[in-house]
């Protein structure tokens, strides 16, 4: 059945189902949304040079940690979320399905305002699908702007 073909109540049932399972969600992911090939499309050695520390803002369920992870010249993802649920749950199996490494992989629980991290602190920072769910834009860009390393790159999916 397509998105456009569901009401609100089978559209809501069938996003909790998909974000309950990981496999499902991985296969929704693939199926259904330009994600993957989008993230594919970018040179991350590029963006954050060797040996790099990156911040995946409202990591969710991890799919991109798990891509990030899979780059040779990344030593640590931080997958942040606020939610304790995705980041215990759906982020190490998220990570083991898509072929990712879970050791490079630090969850981090907490919100976009403040980012309780040191200045200069990562050589990138993404966010897929995150951004708009901030409350307070500006003062998430000035956070992004200060735990960035001088001359580290914000990537928005």
């Amino acid at each position: 059945m397509r998105l456009d073909q569901l009401n609100r109540g089978d559209w809501a049932l069938s996003a909790a189902g998909v974000w309950s399972d990981p496999r499902e969600l991985v296969a929704h992911l693939r199926d259904n949304t330009n994600y993957f090939p989008a993230a594919e499309t970018l040179d991350w050695r590029s963006l954050c040079g060797e040996d790099a520390r990156v911040l995946d803002l409202g990591c969710g369920s991890g799919w991109l940690t798990a891509l990030l992870t899979r780059e040779p010249h990344v030593r640590e993802v931080v997958a942040w979320d606020s939610s304790p649920r995705l980041l215990g749950e759906l982020l190490p199996v998220t990570v083991e399905l898509l072929g990712g490494v879970v050791d490079k992989v630090e969850p981090v629980c907490g919100e976009f305002v403040p980012l309780l991290a040191e200045d200069g602190s990562f050589d990138l920072a993404v966010m897929s699908s995150a951004f708009h769910h901030s409350d307070r834009p500006d003062a998430l860009l000035d956070e992004l702007r200060r735990v960035l390393r001088p001359g580290a790159v914000l990537v928005l999916l």
